[in-house]
């Protein structure tokens, strides 16, 4: 009995030792975040602009005073009464005044150098928008630049100074937002400033010829993975390649090779020497070389055979060489070559279509024709895609607001249509949200269509959306009254919203 109850003293005992030690270090940490949070209070003049946590645009209307609470993120109040909260800010807030040549910082953020070093600040920070560079390591996968000029370096998405703040997803797709631009790429961005190169969706910062990984700032949750897009679209081209479009090289060594020529004219000569009833055999063939003809490359185009030939006729026995194409929907096209040409185009041929191609003669002596080479080939299909820019949010009135995609359409120049839709599906939806006509005069000298679709006022987009090219109409003779060739291409790009 006496044992038993000095095992339950001993249990009590380091019960109460543990519940005093978690106290104690409760009472630690409390401390420590106590003398770490910003018991300050800022006042923010009217006409600032800042951004409250989910990156929507605030600018200031009047006085107001911006601080800290217990829980480590910043609330903006009015300024009357101290009490009226406004915005949550978020863990960091960055004001920017048209007036001032500073961007305030506060909060606890990191500032990088270009040799990667990192200086801690903490609560209030005046950061000059005069040289030299700036970058600051906000939180996690958040940044805030300050130069006199910030660009994209690989295309004119972006183009601003002063300061750029910048948020990434997980999966790298960065919101850039400041008092000029608010919105969200959906293609990785490399940002270039006076003296520094920012690759955003692999957080690393190039100056000065070192390569820093900004990740090992305070660590990162970023997720996306680098995969090199040139050997992507290298393989997919090719395959699109292979499966679409064919080319054909005939008899090319032959007119540098004679002996290789002999073989090659072999079946030429024993259609002729059918055809004036001479009996054949493989070890019995006859050959006329004072005539032939040779097909030596077939290529395709969009709309459009491309043929190389050769025809060795001094005697002027070939009554007609022809090039006859049968089409799917056993249409036949018969066209006669000039012998004294050495190419010949067949045109006007619908796209990403399968012909059967005969090549051969007629003799002065016989009225029939004679084919030499036969063989299946497919046009190209046309080669349109459409790019998403970037997502972006216009606020109208104070109140309202509405998303706007922004997008490029990149178009076919051996195929370009004359009248067609961009729409705009979203999960969820059966018809398009957003739709636009497009004609011909609206390309510009790349061939390209940048547009914007806006959506309704106060719609948002879901998670996943599709901009699709449709209700294509090509005008066989080039007037606007004939536009009834309405194809698919298949053109779409979809994306992803967080």
């Amino acid at each position: 009995m006496k044992k038993i109850l000095e095992m339950k003293n001993k249990r009590m005992f380091f019960a109460l030792v543990f519940i005093v030690i978690a106290i104690i270090t409760l009472f630690v940490l409390f401390i420590h975040k106590y003398n770490s949070f910003d018991k300050n209070e800022y006042q923010i003049v009217e006409g600032s602009i800042l951004f409250d946590k989910d990156n929507n645009f605030i600018k200031v209307p009047e006085n107001a005073t911006l601080k800290q609470r217990i829980d480590g993120n910043y609330y903006l109040y009015n300024t009357k009464d101290n009490k009226t909260m406004k915005y949550e800010i978020g863990k960091n807030a960055v004001v920017y005044n048209s007036n001032d040549s500073y961007i305030y910082v506060y909060g606890k953020s990191y500032e990088i150098n270009n040799k990667g070093e990192v200086t801690i600040l903490e609560k209030e920070n005046k950061v000059s928008m005069a040289s030299p560079t700036k970058l600051l390591k906000l939180d996690d996968r958040k940044y805030l630049i300050v130069d006199s000029k910030i660009k994209s370096a690989n295309d004119t998405l972006i183009n601003t100074n002063g300061y750029l703040l910048v948020e990434l997803d997980k999966q790298g797709k960065a919101n850039f937002a400041n008092n000029e631009i608010n919105f969200k790429a959906i293609k990785p961005i490399v940002l270039e400033g006076n003296t520094f190169k920012f690759d955003i969706a692999n957080e690393k910062l190039v100056a000065e010829g070192e390569a820093i990984d900004l990740k090992n700032v305070i660590g990162s949750t970023n997720e996306y993975v680098y995969k090199k897009p040139k050997n992507k679209k290298e393989d997919d081209k090719k395959k699109k390649e292979d499966a679409t479009n064919q080319e054909f090289d005939y008899y090319e060594e032959y007119l540098n090779n004679v002996i290789k020529g002999v073989n090659n004219l072999t079946q030429s000569a024993r259609n002729i020497n059918e055809n004036t009833k001479t009996k054949l055999s493989a070890s019995n063939v006859y050959f006329d070389f004072d005539r032939w003809i040779a097909l030596k490359k077939v290529s395709t185009t969009v709309n459009s055979i491309n043929l190389d030939y050769v025809v060795f006729d001094p005697n002027n026995q070939y009554q007609v060489v022809e090039a006859i194409l049968t089409g799917s929907d056993g249409k036949v096209v018969k066209n006669s070559l000039n012998k004294n040409n050495t190419s010949f185009n067949i045109s006007n041929l619908k796209p990403n279509s399968e012909y059967k191609l005969q090549f051969g003669y007629q003799l002065n002596t016989l009225n029939e024709f004679i084919c030499t080479d036969e063989l299946n080939i497919k046009t190209k299909n046309p080669q349109y895609s459409i790019d998403i820019n970037k997502i972006s949010e216009k606020n109208i009135d104070n109140k309202d607001y509405q998303y706007l995609v922004h997008y490029t359409l990149n178009v076919d120049e051996n195929y370009i249509f004359n009248t067609a839709r961009i729409e705009l599906y979203m999960e969820g939806y059966n018809d398009p949200v957003v739709t636009k006509e497009i004609s011909v005069n609206m390309l510009d000298g790349n061939k390209q269509y940048q547009g914007i679709l806006e959506l309704p006022v106060n719609k948002n987009l879901s998670s996943i959306n599709t901009v699709k090219l449709t209700n294509v109409a090509f005008c066989s003779d080039d007037s606007e009254n004939n536009c009834n060739n309405i194809i698919e291409l298949n053109v779409e790009n979809t994306f992803s919203i967080e």
